[in-house]
């Protein structure tokens, strides 16, 4: 799966010396579906938000990001189950994040905070990168 947006709130990452487990990230990548047109004929979206979870390398190189950085990722799709207090079962897919790649999105107003995060971008497919 693919997905491009940015970066709901500032990701969270785990620190593996407590409770061992595996290094990983997590963030919500926010982005607007087109749904229909408004009464006076201009494009109408609604915000969808796709939880992510990076392990390991790409998981390190995430954990950089902040509130509002732009992204485009591709990676697997996962679904998670779980009981609400009303004991109905529900699930939310998420995105185990292979690639990803920051995108310039143009906005009036300029940011210098992530400057270092412009080049870097990670990548899980080594083999194909000769």
């Amino acid at each position: 799966m693919e997905c491009q947006g940015k970066v709901a709130k500032d990701p969270y990452t785990n620190d593996p010396a407590v409770g061992g487990k595996k290094k990983y990230t997590a963030f919500t990548l926010v982005t607007n579906r087109y749904v229909g047109t408004n009464p006076d004929n201009t494009p109408k979206y609604e915000s969808v938000f796709l939880n992510c979870v990076a392990f390991d390398r790409i998981a390190e190189q995430l954990a950089k990001l902040i509130k509002g950085d732009a992204l485009w990722v591709r990676g697997d799709p996962s679904v998670d189950t779980y009981e609400g207090k009303d004991g109905k079962v529900g699930a939310n897919m998420k995105c185990v994040v292979r690639d990803w790649d920051k995108v310039f999105i143009p906005s009036t107003t300029a940011s210098t905070k992530n400057d270092d995060m412009a080049a870097v971008s990670g990548d899980d497919d080594d083999m194909f990168n000769d």
